[in-house]
């Protein structure tokens, strides 16, 4: 999977913490929020310098279908008999088909004619369409005040069932606002609210929308076992239903709430059914947003070229629909093919598909919402700014000034609709071009502008992007002083974005890499790099160890798509006086080295090397250590034995050190650190070698060898297709000669079984030799029991209780024959993954399958030495490795190089 560092756009910022699928859900809900004074920020002359006459737009800008102040301006009916109940349905329509601004006129005739005739429950009726609708274009105001006088109108008195079915739409459009603002909490209980009243009524429609809804604020909360929860009863109840538009509505919305929170194939199931339903019912609109969403689906699984096939077929459809020819469907599917071409740096498509939506957009305007312009603008800042950086053969570039016009005009509309959310990230991307443009004084003032809407709102996933924004401003300045400071509270708030908002959206994963983990990198690059001739303080080494600790829990946060683990800082000198931890740390232009030693001394060293030249080796050497018929490892692993381990060694003598962690950074994390090679031995002949994923991670216990025993199990046989492993018996028996195990082989290993023997046992020891796959996704990452796949939340329901009871807790979990996913450079997360969540002190792993008997003499060994009082487990990993290199038959490093130890080594 290729992931563009130029990849998000700002409406997907937006959608990073699940606010574009409640965007999408409101499609199908009608509900509210409360209303808010919000002071206006000031754009002034100086800040538009580079744009002249910006200003003068940003004060004349209104928009024909705006609504403004404490009560709606409704617009006349050219025929005063017109009957309501008509312009409603009508209105109703034009909304399926995403034609918003003509929906919006027939609501407000219909309302007027509903007002005329005082009936007040249709009144209420519209004003939550209008709600909804004036929500969808991002017009905050105007929606607030359509659900204040729609709640009024339901209020002192008795509801009927109809009226409490209206206040229930109410409550979900009033979610779907609090949501858009920020307000996770807020909005959760407004649908939890108005699922009650559905409930009461035996609304079962609106039950399954606002159930949907909940999903989502209780993902944006961390709270995503319960999120889940939540949608195995939205499954419940759509499978009752008949086959209709509702349904097929209600299955769209199920799917892309299981893309948020990582369930890839079932939710592309999902759709594909919403989408069979859709044409069944012939819904045009319907397949083409069930094409939308399996579109998305696609992306979030890294299939590009799908998602592509997905969305021209969308656009096919689309084409071929009067209705969708001129609505906001056609607006999205273009700017998803925009958002597609910049994601994957085709810059030729993505400006000719630029150019497509130059000449339609003045048209487009009036449909398009305000995300949609965000959208755009950010995508052409984009494209723009990497003809700047590269020569690109490109014409008609979107100039600088074609993008502040569109930033400027949203930024105008979204502050006249008091949507302050939409202001911040249009302040905020203006303020990427003034920087662009070495504009830095404007860039400050407007991007501070941006980072007060965004703290007015609370709203920790937008804050800590004007923070980051704001540190690359500081840092252009040479005030390396203020830099460091905004990048640190960027960091800090990142912090708390992970453990109160973390979505598990997969969207999070692309945007991982883009928005939050060179927050970290950047601020780790200007600690190393001191203003001359000043020196890097041992303040400002701790505070380098500090964020790329910070950095490795937010990885594996955002693996898990929740804020999961409990981190505690460990010194090193409080868990072995004879380890020193080594942090490879790969920067674009440098490979950076810090080493702690038992002492507390931290030592800095800096290669000047850039990162491809560093990937190249890495990949070359993983390449030669799995051909064994070869010895094309040799000169990659010197050269970064030389890098990394060579400017080290005095200090690791004077220190006596024994044992070697490793807290290896990107890449570095798929190659076995023992490979590494002076010109005449490997690392694993002079130090034992660990892995963790960070110190804050450990458990630091040592193994009670008294207690020695397992429990083994496996899979010898061919399953599915997956090829037998002829060793896993010879495996299984060897180890039960070393240790009393228990063991299941076969047809016995099933996920049941193993629960039931691990629940039941006090064993220190779970050895499973089976087929595994360790991936950067979540989804991919499993183990293979005879009857199903044990994914990692499988695991962690597998140990829960074990891992509860610490001082019966697994000590050391081995996976004996898996391997990392084919071409998955970040495919140790899943080992780190599965070995954090679960639960075990030290995991024991292969990052290649090696079936063949040199896996049972590896572990007869390993147990040998494991059962010798005082030696380690990183010891005895070691001693059984060097017994396989000095046999003549497993000298090769792919029989012995594999195993790598994770976690607690000692």
């Amino acid at each position: 999977m290729k992931f563009s560092s130029f990849s998000r756009s700002c409406a997907k910022l937006i959608s990073l913490f699940g606010l574009a699928l409640v965007l999408a859900l409101v499609t199908s809900i009608t509900s509210f929020s409360s209303s808010a004074s919000v002071p206006h920020s000031v754009i002034n002359q100086s800040n538009l310098s580079l744009f002249p006459n910006r200003i003068d737009k940003l004060r004349r800008l209104q928009k024909s279908t705006q609504v403004l102040g404490a009560s709606l301006i409704l617009s006349q009916s050219s025929n005063p008999a017109v009957d309501g109940n008509r312009l409603e349905v009508q209105g109703k329509k034009s909304y399926q088909l995403q034609q918003i601004p003509a929906a919006i006129s027939h609501w407000q005739n219909a309302l007027e004619i509903y007002q005329e005739n005082q009936a007040k429950e249709s009144q209420a009726r519209v004003l939550a369409h209008l709600a909804l609708a004036y929500l969808k274009l991002g017009q905050i105001s105007p929606s607030q005040t359509a659900l204040s006088r729609g709640f009024n109108l339901l209020s002192n008195h008795v509801l009927s069932p109809t009226e409490q079915k209206i206040k229930a739409r109410l409550l979900n459009v009033q979610g779907a606002l609090n949501f858009r603002q920020g307000n996770s909490q807020l909005a959760l209980e407004n649908w939890q609210t108005a699922t009650e009243i559905y409930q009461q009524i035996e609304d079962i429609q609106g039950e399954i929308k606002s159930l949907i809804n909940q999903s989502q604020a209780l993902s944006n909360l961390g709270l995503n076992r319960r999120a889940a929860k939540t949608l195995e009863r939205v499954q419940s109840l759509l499978d009752r239903q008949p086959n209709s538009l509702v349904k097929a509505t209600g299955l769209k919305n199920y799917g892309m709430a299981l893309s948020a929170i990582g369930k890839l194939d079932k939710s592309y199931k999902i759709l594909q059914q919403s989408r069979s339903i859709a044409l069944e019912i012939n819904s045009p609109s319907l397949e083409i947003a069930a094409l939308q969403a399996l579109a998305e689906n696609a992306r979030y699984r890294g299939e590009q070229a799908e998602s592509l096939n997905l969305s021209e077929q969308a656009w096919q459809l689309c084409q071929q629909v009067s209705a969708c020819r001129n609505s906001h469907q056609a607006i999205t599917l273009q700017l998803s093919f925009l958002n597609h071409f910049v994601l994957n740096q085709n810059w030729q498509s993505a400006n000719e598909q630029w150019l497509q939506i130059k000449q339609k957009w003045a048209d487009f305007q009036a449909l398009a919402s305000l995300s949609d312009s965000i959208n755009l603008a950010y995508n052409l800042y984009i494209i723009k700014e990497k003809s700047n950086t590269i020569p690109l053969k490109l014409k008609n570039i979107p100039t600088w000034s074609e993008i502040a016009n569109i930033l400027v005009n949203t930024i105008a509309q979204a502050r006249q609709n008091q949507d302050k959310r939409t202001e911040s990230y249009g302040l905020g991307t203006l303020g990427k071009i003034y920087l662009a443009n070495n504009q830095l004084k404007e860039a400050e003032t407007i991007t501070q502008q941006a980072f007060w809407l965004a703290s007015e709102l609370q709203a920790p996933e937008i804050i800590y992007l004007w923070q980051w924004q704001l540190g690359k401003i500081y840092k252009s300045q040479n005030n390396r002083t203020e830099a460091i400071r905004a990048y640190q509270n960027a960091v800090e708030t990142l912090k708390s974005v992970q453990q109160n908002l973390v979505t598990i959206s997969e969207d999070l994963r692309f945007s991982f890499q883009t928005s939050v983990e060179p927050v970290y990198r950047e601020l780790i690059a200007l600690l190393l790099s001191p203003d001359k001739p000043k020196r890097i303080t041992q303040s400002e080494l701790r505070q380098v160890l500090d964020t790329i600790e910070l950095l490795k829990v937010a990885e594996l946060h955002n693996f898990f798509k929740e804020a999961c683990l409990d981190v505690v800082p460990q010194a090193i000198n409080e868990i072995d006086k004879g380890a020193a931890v080594i942090y490879p740390i790969i920067l674009p232009h440098s490979l950076e080295i810090i080493l702690s030693l038992p002492d507390k001394q931290l030592l800095h060293y800096s290669q000047a090397i850039n990162s491809a030249t560093v990937e190249k080796t890495i990949k070359e050497l993983r390449k030669g250590l799995v051909i064994r018929s070869k010895r094309l490892f040799y000169q990659p692993a010197r050269q970064l034995h030389d890098w990394i381990i060579r400017p080290l060694e005095e200090e690791l003598a004077v220190h006596q050190i024994k044992t070697l962690v490793f807290v290896p950074d990107g890449v570095l994390q798929n190659i076995p650190m023992a490979t590494l090679y002076d010109g005449k031995q490997y690392l694993i002949e002079k130090y034992s070698v660990a892995f963790t994923p960070g110190l804050r991670l450990l458990s630091p216990t040592a193994l009670q060898t008294k207690k020695l025993k397992a429990i083994t199990v496996g899979i010898s046989e061919s399953l599915g297709d997956f090829p037998p492993l002829e060793y896993v018996n010879q495996e299984l028996t060897a180890i039960k000669q070393n240790l009393p195990t228990s063991v299941l082989l076969n047809e016995e290993f099933t996920q049941t079984a193993l629960q039931k023997k691990i629940e039941h046992s006090d064993s220190p020891i779970v050895h499973i030799a089976t087929h595994g796959q360790f991936s950067s996704t979540l989804e991919e990452t499993f183990l293979l029991a005879w009857d199903s796949r044990i994914n990692i939340t499988d695991l962690d329901n597998i140990l829960q209780k074990r891992r509860a009871d610490k001082a019966n807790a697994i000590e050391l979990l081995v996976l004996s024959a898996c391997q990392t996913a084919t071409g998955d450079k970040k495919a140790t997360l899943g080992l780190a993954g599965m070995a954090v969540r679960a639960g075990a002190r030290s995991t024991l792993a292969t990052l290649w399958s090696v079936n063949d008997e040199a896996t049972t003499q590896l572990m007869i060994n390993f147990y040998q030495e494991l059962n010798k009082t005082g030696v380690s487990k990183a010891e005895a990993i070691q001693r059984a490795q060097l017994k396989l290199l000095k046999n003549q038959w497993y000298e090769h490093p792919f029989y012995w190089a594999p195993y790598i130890l994770v976690g607690n080594w000692l």
